[in-house]
């Protein structure tokens, strides 16, 4: 312990004695290790955290999957029933249904996220209140259900966690809800849902009837038996889908499957891959900083040879001397790991603030007790990194050897600066990985941007409303709402047009229906017939701008019988009437009574992202589809948003109790789909520009130090008539070599670990050849900069200047 302070001691003496370089190296640190904290805290809090209640690591997922389509669909009430009742690889199956409803009877009427859920949802996930209680099996029957339970944040938000909240009623879409109990903290699933209140199906939707098979709205979990695999489990899952599609043909299909999904994996989605890569990447930039720390110690320890030397010739042990080194690497460590926690405590909030909502867990998300301990375990490990070969190369030699040249030798010879060009090709090849992953990034986030979304962004304003049932009760009087809202609406000063819709390009959600046509056949198995519906007003496309292919729009006379009509994409046409003319055609969506005839096609419009594939679609009356849900569109001549509080106006007139959607622009739309990508493109060009320049300064610090040393040699020769050029192609010679290991190096990595980009890039290949040109161009670039003025500097060099300070 006494020579452990004692090194303690000698270490702060040497680093007060040489501020410049412990100020720099500490900087440098901090920088690598306050990136992986900071991007660790997010790992930590999206991926590593716990799941959000005691039995998720048993829980699963159903979903209905059909050939050829990645798409994971909910259960219908009926094929849920079917696994609740017969399932014995499960310890319980319960449902939820996520929706949204008006919070109306308060201050200002607002939006809740609501889950709608079976009885038995909070006993099978096995999560039990903090204040209340649950719903009881008889309360899961229409007629039973006016009770609502709120999770732990909206009951602190709404009643400032007072127990008086028991009792207390919310109006949600018209009907009174009394508060029976609220949850613990820690739990949020589906995420982000406020409250929640019975499922109540209709009974009608039984385990033993076909009614409703294919109306597909829950999201089905289970807890999976003591002792049962995910394997056997799914083997019986299989079995009931093979019976119900033998006892239901006409709904439950051979083509239908149904697949089970961790919990886990359904929380994460698609971020953890992403979030893993990005601490791989932080990891490198650590990496490249130690490397141009340890450049950093070989440079010192050179001007320490003559200390070295005579601590040897005293007597001390090359252990000892290493011992005292790695101290004071250590030391660097640990303050670049307290200014990168410091970094990281600011960097944190702010990742969280530019995370785009497709991230979950983001409240998780903080700098906590686990950072704190990942960042110390990563200081101590880089002091260990960044300064063992130094401590090794600076003891190299006997004591006499020492004590003879110096330490140049072992510090300042062949040893030392192959040791420094070792480093320099090495943070050469990391520089090539990031940047070459952030290239690919960089590609494919401008092909994402530069598709064409299919409709005007430009002067668009959306908002949302839904009309209670409570208040409006038959179609006829949501027929009447939305026509008249829109008449006002477009009385408004600056309004060029309006319309509405059930959903709309880029939306995100999207309505499903299965169709057939006539005179046709049914489907093979394998192969739906199903396309996104959407319900819309006239005017809808037009005001989208939606071009029409052939046919007409929709319009104000598809009214009454006249409203059995329907406007389809081209992706519907390409899949469903490739070689025969759609119009005139006629489809039915589930009574072959009930025929409506296709009268025009437009153009294709992404539903849920630019970079995904657009589904078929088709267009309908709102008379023929009566969606009490609506999705506003108002094209305006001016700057959009400044309308938003005489359309806030307008609303209120016709019923000051309907809570309004955020208000969204054209851009905004377009941003949010591209928000996932550029998020993880951004983060990764920081990370790859951080490397571009750590890169730079090391080679530019070991080809000036190499340079240096060569004075005495340089004067030689410029006094024996070697021209100047002659010697800055030297020293540019050995940039080069070492610019030419790194990126070829680099490359060889980077083909490798590109592939892990693949799910990432959108029309791009993960071993896009201009990315990598590019990155090796501008690496080499870079490296013969960073040699150019040092080669220049040895240029300059006066023979007699360089003799005599030799």
């Amino acid at each position: 312990m006494d020579q452990l302070r004692q090194d303690l001691r000698f270490a702060l003496r040497q680093m007060g004695r040489a501020p410049a370089f412990t100020l720099l190296a500490t900087l440098t640190l901090a920088l690598g290790i306050g990136a992986n904290a900071a991007i660790f805290s997010v790992v930590q809090g999206v991926v590593l955290r716990p799941l959000p209640f005691a039995q998720a690591e048993r829980m699963v997922l159903l979903y209905t999957g059909y050939p050829d389509d990645d798409t994971r669909y909910s259960l219908s009430a009926p094929d849920f029933m079917s696994y609740h009742d017969d399932a014995r690889s499960f310890a319980g199956v319960t449902a939820v249904s996520a929706t949204q409803q008006a919070l109306t009877g308060v201050d200002e009427p607002a939006w809740v996220r609501v889950g709608r859920v079976a009885a038995d949802f909070f006993g099978v996930l096995g999560v039990d209140p903090v204040l209340g209680r649950t719903f009881g099996p008889h309360e899961n029957t229409q007629g039973n259900d006016a009770v609502v339970v709120l999770t732990h944040a909206y009951w602190q938000s709404r009643f400032g966690g007072s127990p008086d909240a028991l009792g207390q009623t919310l109006i949600l879409d018209g009907i009174l809800r009394e508060v029976v109990g609220v949850l613990p903290p820690e739990f949020d699933f589906p995420a982000q849902t406020q409250m929640y209140f019975p499922l109540a199906y209709n009974e009608r939707f039984s385990s033993s009837t076909s009614e409703g098979r294919r109306s597909e709205y829950l999201t089905v979990v289970a807890r999976m038996a003591p002792g049962v695999s995910l394997e056997e489990a799914a083997a019986e899952v299989d079995l009931i889908n093979s019976r119900l599609q033998s006892e239901f043909p006409q709904t439950n299909s051979e083509n239908i499957r149904i697949s089970l999904v961790p919990l886990r994996d359904h929380l994460l989605g698609d971020v953890r891959t992403p979030l893993l890569i990005l601490l791989g990447a932080v990891g490198l930039v650590l990496l490249m900083a130690c490397v141009n720390v340890a450049n950093l110690l070989l440079s010192r320890a050179t001007a320490r040879r003559g200390e070295l030397a005579v601590r040897t010739a005293l007597g001390a042990g090359r252990r000892r001397i290493v011992q005292q080194l790695l101290t004071e690497s250590l030391l660097l460590g640990v303050l670049g790991g307290g200014a990168g926690l410091l970094l990281a405590t600011w960097a944190t909030p702010l990742l969280v603030a530019l995370s785009p909502e497709g991230i979950p867990r983001l409240e998780s998300i903080r700098v906590d007790g686990g950072v704190v301990v990942f960042t110390a375990a990563v200081s101590l490990l880089t002091g260990i990194l960044f300064g063992l070969l130094p401590a090794l190369h600076g003891t190299r030699g006997s004591a006499q050897g020492l004590l003879r040249d110096g330490g140049s030798g072992a510090l300042g010879g062949r040893t030392g600066n192959d040791a420094r060009r070792t480093l320099v090709v090495a943070e050469l090849a990391f520089a090539v990985v990031l940047l070459v992953g952030a290239g690919l990034l960089i590609r494919s986030f401008l092909g994402i941007t530069s598709v064409d979304p299919g409709f005007r962004t430009d002067g668009m304003v959306f908002f949302s409303l839904s009309l209670p049932a409570s208040s409006y009760e038959t179609g006829a009087s949501i027929q009447q709402f939305y026509p008249l809202l829109l008449e006002r609406i477009e009385g408004l000063p600056g309004v060029e047009a309006a319309a509405a819709g059930s959903d709309i390009p880029l939306g995100g959600s999207s309505s499903i229906l299965g169709f057939s046509i006539e005179n046709r056949e049914p489907p093979l198995p394998g192969f739906v017939l199903d396309a996104v519906t959407t319900a819309t007003t006239p005017g809808y496309f037009s005001v989208l701008g939606i071009p029409l292919q052939s046919g007409r729009f929709l319009d104000s006379g598809d009214r009454g019988e006249a409203a059995e009509v329907l406007v389809v994409n081209q992706a519907f046409v390409a899949r469903y009437f490739p070689d025969e003319e759609p119009l005139g055609q006629r489809i039915s969506f589930g009574d072959d009574d009930e025929w409506m005839e296709i009268v025009g096609v437009v153009g294709n419009a992404p539903q849920h992202g630019l970079h995904l594939p657009v589904r078929p679609a088709a267009y309908v009356p709102h008379e023929w589809f009566t969606a009490r849900s609506m999705i506003l569109m108002v094209r305006t001549t001016g700057e959009s948003l400044a309308l938003t509080n005489l359309l806030r106006t307008e609303v209120a007139t016709l019923n000051p109790s309907l809570p309004i959607r955020r208000f969204l622009t054209g851009e905004d739309l377009v941003a949010e789909t591209v928000a996932q990508p550029r998020f993880y493109t951004v983060l990764l060009g920081i990370f790859g520009g951080v490397a571009l320049i750590l890169a730079a300064v090391g080679t530019f610090g070991v080809i000036s130090y190499m340079a240096t040393q060569r004075t005495r040699e340089f004067g030689i020769r410029v006094a024996l008539g070697a021209e100047p050029g002659a010697v800055q192609a030297m020293v540019l010679r050995q940039g080069a070599w070492m610019g030419v290991a790194g990126v070829g190096t680099g490359l060889l990595a980077a083909g490798g670990a590109s592939r892990l980009l693949e799910g990432m890039l959108y029309d791009v290949g993960a071993l896009d050849p201009v990315a990598f040109l590019s990155v090796a161009a501008l690496l080499l670039g870079v490296a013969l900069l960073a040699s150019y003025l040092p080669a220049r500097r040895a240029t300059r060099v006066e023979p007699m200047v360089a003799l005599r300070a030799e």
